[in-house]
């Protein structure tokens, strides 16, 4: 019975929310459309461009053995730390080199190929689907902020504060039994045609996500004009939207410190955008969303810390 109430209860939730989204787009037309429009320029003008052509090179990473090359000391302490097979090492690398969701692609490539196994798999999505290095450099550091130097802590604090979550969720596991590789399956060959066609409907579908949730974002700074607030509310669903209501924020240190969170976190969008990947797989999702949260946290407290510490340096010098 409970159970039946449960389910009427949110049920009469999202026809609700329905209800109340679908007349507020008709009394919001032009808003509506501006957002939407809004939504299509950033997927054409800065996601395409910079996701599009990496996840065709996460593909050819992954068939390269590229990262079976480096040095057995990197491979080695990659294991020791986070208690994955040192083949999680190029799911990690390639999350903060080529940006979301391509971390988690790679991972869920690795599972699938049999070359880690389910435990393996949902420890490395919760810190290996980070925002890559041109996002927020040039997009955030440079294009938003007008700061480069705001664009390296946040890649550096977003590093950091990964490792450390990785660690963290893996103290007391362990790796699987190295004789286990000789059941791996074969990696196959990479085909460029597959590659191409298969990167180009995850492209879509990344795009069709931050559509969405432009609206969802631009819909709350309509009812609840607040910066702050705003700030924080899309700082749980989009990056690119937290990124700009952040930057509007007067206090230079509380935005970098929310654009922080916003960044580790990496919103909503990102996280269904990942879903298309481990969806299929029976992932704990209460454990990856926690692990996001915790990185972000941590991401905010080393933020602060740098932000109060270059603060007091250049203080003193004046």
């Amino acid at each position: 019975m409970t159970e039946r109430k449960s389910d009427f209860l949110y049920r009469y939730i999202l026809l609700s929310l329905a209800v109340f989204l679908i007349a507020f787009s008709f009394s919001h037309l032009r808003e509506m459309l501006l957002l939407v429009n809004s939504g299509i320029r950033v997927s054409v003008l800065s996601v395409i461009p910079s996701l599009f052509p990496f996840m065709i090179f996460s593909d050819m990473l992954l068939y390269s053995d590229i990262f079976e090359k480096l040095p057995k000391k990197a491979n080695k302490l990659f294991e020791k730390a986070f208690k994955i097979r040192q083949d999680g090492l190029g799911a990690f690398l390639t999350g903060i080199i080529c940006g979301f969701p391509l971390g988690v692609k790679y991972a869920c490539d690795l599972y699938k190929s049999k070359r880690i196994n389910k435990d393996e798999l949902e420890r490395l999505i919760c810190f290996c689907n980070n925002t890559g290095p041109a996002f927020l450099l040039a997009g955030i550091g440079i294009s938003m902020r007008g700061s480069l130097c705001d664009g390296i802590v946040l890649y550096f604090v977003q590093i950091v504060s990964a490792l450390l979550c990785g660690m963290i969720i893996s103290h007391g596991k362990e790796c699987s039994k190295s004789e286990t590789c000789k059941e791996l399956s074969t990696k196959g060959s990479f085909n460029l045609t597959e590659s191409i066609k298969k990167s180009s409907l995850n492209m879509l579908y990344v795009c069709a996500f931050v559509v969405f949730f432009s609206v969802v974002c631009g819909y709350f700074k309509i009812l609840v004009p607040n910066t702050l607030l705003s700030a924080i509310f899309s700082s749980f669903f989009e990056i690119g939207n937290a990124a700009i209501a952040c930057n509007v924020l007067e206090n230079r240190i509380l935005s970098l410190v929310i654009t922080a969170g916003a960044v580790s976190f990496s919103g909503m969008s990102v996280h269904l955008q990942a879903e298309i990947y481990y969806g299929e797989y029976e992932i704990d999702r209460k454990r990856y969303y926690f692990a996001k949260l915790f990185q972000s946290a941590l991401s905010m407290l080393l933020t602060c810390l740098i932000s109060l510490l270059t603060y007091f340096v250049f203080t003193d010098k004046i």
